[in-house]
């Protein structure tokens, strides 16, 4: 009985989809810094923000997320020309309630957006 439990607290734990809403601000940086700082620990399903489209597109390439979302449609455009078939880009008003119904995750982290 001892070797299970011993053999259950050895095995890698799971690694936990984020989805990162405002992950362009202070916070949502801060928090990248730490999911960066766990490697094996989690994946990045999704990002969101509101109108930091280069800021955004760096972390998505850098985390390998293939779902992101802004709020601002201009911003989108910029995103999408920059991603290509990287990523997927939603944008425009409603990208953000979009991205959490499309994402899978098991951790949702939310800032503000807009």
């Amino acid at each position: 009985m001892l070797a299970a439990r011993e053999r259950a607290r050895a095995a890698p734990p799971t690694m936990r989809r984020v989805l990162l809403l405002g992950s362009t601000g202070s916070v949502g940086t801060s928090t990248l810094d730490v999911v960066e700082s766990l490697p094996g620990s989690f994946r990045v399903t999704g990002l969101a923000a509101a109108t930091s489209a280069e800021r955004l597109v760096d972390q998505a390439l850098r985390h390998g997320c293939p779902l992101v979302a802004l709020e601002d449609e201009d911003a989108a455009g910029r995103a999408r020309a920059l991603l290509g078939d990287r990523a997927e880009v939603l944008g425009g008003p409603g990208a953000t309630l979009e991205i959490v119904r499309r994402a899978e995750a098991d951790v949702v982290d939310r800032k503000s957006v807009v």
